[in-house]
């Protein structure tokens, strides 16, 4: 389906031709058929469960769209506020020239809590926790809404992150009469009960538009499955010879440093993406990233801002929530430029940031926080998690395909 052919739902011509800018001409075809076949622009609600990269997103886009050239309400709930600041930028700089009011809720943002409580907005982007807490105060500001898009929905059953979640999914279950609720998630194995409780349509793909392989390397051989196709393989890395993953690891990198690829890895902890990453940067031999440096240079002096200079003296950088938010966006923003050659980072970055890569690293371990402020418990990765983490490598539109190394 041409996405010319959204005309025929009245959305305005600047939006479509900007979805043809950045999506292409053509829908996807579980796209088209959210579109065609289960009401996507006509208000009905649907549970899309699919891989990341998948164009999912997408979904959530066109129903906002649909309701806001009709004067209705909506909320965008994330997971995240580095989310919800990307988002934020995004939606602003498609919806505010139409004379649209775009609003972000987080810690960060308090002084748009005036105009979101009193329903002064057309679109805002929250993260769960401020919509639970919204509806504490102002449960009544669900009649006024047409429409909740809720992004990463599978975190509905995090133990940490879902009972918050779960919460505002009953209000709004208990005053939602008409609203469209729009649910996306990349990994949901309880897909069919969660669609029945929320009463919505389920989609589901696992097809990815370009191929991804995920495996283990372990004594100096990668063995992976591809994702499609599920053909298995073997392919020859380097190894090292003794107790030490990050010796491994490093060597490998500077492989790809020298083949000029990008890369993400994720690590367990904010103290270790911090030391990987100074440490890599001694090792290699490279020019700094200067434009990245030169705006870094002029925010507030911090000391993860110290720290991530010294890595960019090297085109490379680590990603965690101590850094600020106009820090990390600097990291973002250069390497999407293609300057930042590596990032170091926590598994936070793999809910919903677009940071492509070609190879993603991945530590088989994280930290689970306690409860009553005890020592954090180190498990290892929940399936989905690394289905997330994966979804990093071979983003739509920008690589054929892509690996990811447990």
């Amino acid at each position: 389906m041409r996405i010319d052919r959204l005309a025929t739902y009245n959305l305005p011509g600047t939006l479509i031709e900007s979805w043809k800018k950045h999506q292409g001409n053509q829908l996807l075809p579980l796209q088209a058929e959210a579109v065609t076949r289960y009401g996507l622009l006509q208000g009905r609600s649907l549970l899309v469960s699919s891989p990341t990269s998948s164009g999912k997103t997408f979904y959530g886009e066109l129903a906002a769209a649909s309701h806001l050239t009709r004067g209705h309400k909506v909320l965008y709930l994330v997971p995240l506020k580095a989310v919800a600041e990307e988002k934020y930028q995004d939606f602003q700089n498609k919806y505010q020239k139409l004379g649209l009011k775009v609003l972000i809720s987080t810690r960060d943002h308090p002084e748009s809590d005036f105009d979101l409580e009193r329903g002064n907005v057309d679109l805002a982007i929250l993260v769960y926790e401020k919509f639970n807490q919204l509806l504490v105060n102002k449960l009544a500001l669900l009649e006024t809404l047409a429409l909740i898009v809720i992004d990463e929905l599978q975190l509905v059953f995090d133990p940490s992150r879902g009972p918050i979640l779960e919460r505002a999914l009953a209000k709004l279950k208990m005053r939602s009469s008409g609203l469209q609720i729009i649910g996306l998630s990349s990994v949901l194995d309880h897909a069919t009960f969660l669609a029945e409780w929320l009463g919505c349509q389920l989609l589901v793909q696992k097809h990815r538009p370009a191929e991804l392989f995920q495996g283990v390397l372990w004594n100096g051989v990668y063995h992976y499955r591809a994702h499609n196709s599920l053909e298995e393989g073997e392919e020859k890395l380097d190894w090292v010879e003794e107790n030490s993953s990050q010796e491994t690891l490093f060597t490998n990198l500077e492989k790809l440093w020298q083949r000029e690829e990008q890369a993400l890895v994720f690590m367990k902890s904010k103290a270790q993406v911090e030391t990987a990453a100074l440490l890599f940067t001694e090792r290699i031999q490279s020019q700094e990233a200067k434009l990245a440096l030169s705006e870094l240079s002029e925010l507030e002096q911090t000391s993860g801002r110290d720290r991530l200079k010294q890595t960019l003296k090297g085109r490379v950088a680590f990603h965690n929530a101590d850094l600020t938010y106009p820090e990390r966006k600097v990291v973002e923003r250069y390497y999407l430029s293609g300057e930042i050659r590596i990032i170091f980072c926590t598994t936070t970055l793999s809910l919903g940031v677009n940071l492509p890569a070609k190879t993603v690293f991945v530590e088989p371990l994280k930290y689970k926080n306690s409860f009553h402020n005890q020592k954090g418990v180190l498990l290892p990765l929940d399936w989905s998690e690394f289905e997330n983490i994966s979804g990093r490598a071979c983003r739509f539109g920008q690589q054929d395909s892509g690996r990811a190394i447990l």
